[in-house]
């Protein structure tokens, strides 16, 4: 998203691999979308867990 308002791009969905390491990391399926000021992370499930704790850090490259 470019600004708080707009609607936003679809980036790709994610998933947790609740087998293996805690820590995991993700690539965007198709990342060359462009630069974005906001990201919206949308959380479809916590796995019937009511105390996961989701930590999220944003990283790119220009």
């Amino acid at each position: 998203m470019r600004t708080a308002t707009e609607e936003g791009t679809y980036l790709g969905t994610l998933v947790y691999d609740q087998d293996g390491a805690a820590f995991q990391t993700f690539r965007l399926p198709n990342p060359d979308k462009g630069v974005f000021r906001y990201v919206k992370l949308q959380i479809d499930t916590k796995l019937g867990k009511r105390r996961l704790h989701l930590f999220v850090q944003l990283q790119g490259s220009r």
